[in-house]
């Protein structure tokens, strides 16, 4: 069977397989990935997810003195994205868009409203940030609704862009 198992005293076993790690079990206490003798991960006994850190307070803590999440796209047509989403029907995602994603947000910043739709904000690569367009013609451009076939004014720092009547208050 190709298999090497070690158990314990007191219960746990540790089943090795020559295709990988099959099963680890343990009958009490977390469960912690040793290198060079210091922990660098550790799973609770009620399945938090440590990294960095011997007391994991949430699903997945990351500790450290540079934390960082990864997440990276194999693909150019693909994207990069985290949801968030809680027992209602909203959900929210955020994320760096590829060639594939609608309207083409290819390689910038967004974060969309799954419940209605709609992007909510994008970040061009340049900088320009779009909030209720995916298409910033300036620096910032807040859209809510179309305002018809018009050309932002050339070096506009902002565009405020709507359907009806649309107010500026600068308090």
């Amino acid at each position: 069977d190709n298999m090497l198992r070690v158990e314990s005293g007191a219960g746990a076993t540790l089943d090795l397989q020559a295709s990988g790690v099959r099963g680890i079990l343990s009958a009490s206490g977390p469960f912690s990935i040793n290198t060079s003798g210091t922990e660098k991960v550790r799973i609770s006994t009620t399945g938090e997810v440590g990294i960095g850190t011997a007391l994991p307070a949430t699903p997945l803590h990351i500790s450290g003195t540079e934390s960082r999440l990864r997440l990276e796209s194999s693909s150019t047509t693909g994207f990069t994205v985290t949801e968030y989403k809680n027992n209602t029907p909203r959900q929210w995602h955020t994320g760096v868009g590829g060639s594939l994603v609608p309207p083409d947000v290819k390689n910038k910043y967004y974060v969309w409203n799954d419940s209605l739709n709609e992007f909510k904000l994008v970040i061009e690569v340049d900088g320009d940030v779009g909030i209720g367009t995916a298409t910033p013609e300036e620096r910032l451009h807040v859209q809510e609704g179309s305002a018809g076939a018009v050309i932002a004014n050339a070096g506009s720092i902002a565009v405020f862009e709507k359907a009806g009547n649309a107010y500026l208050s600068i308090l």
